[in-house]
């Protein structure tokens, strides 16, 4: 089970594929974007920083 879910950052079904083998990065990148298109853009910011943190490489070139 991923981080934070259930939890407040459960914001909808909406994602955005991005190129990672980790579905953790996959997970908390959605949630950034579901948090920029709300406009709380501090919360985004934390899930950005959660993915690229956490998970070594999380988006690869």
């Amino acid at each position: 089970m991923l981080p934070g879910v259930g939890s407040a950052y459960d914001l909808g079904t909406y994602t955005r594929h991005i190129t990672t083998r980790s579905a953790e990065a996959q997970v908390w990148f959605d949630r950034g974007l579901n948090w920029v298109f709300g406009f709380n853009y501090a919360e985004a910011i934390m899930c950005f920083g959660k993915e690229l943190g956490d998970v070594p490489l999380a988006v690869e070139l």
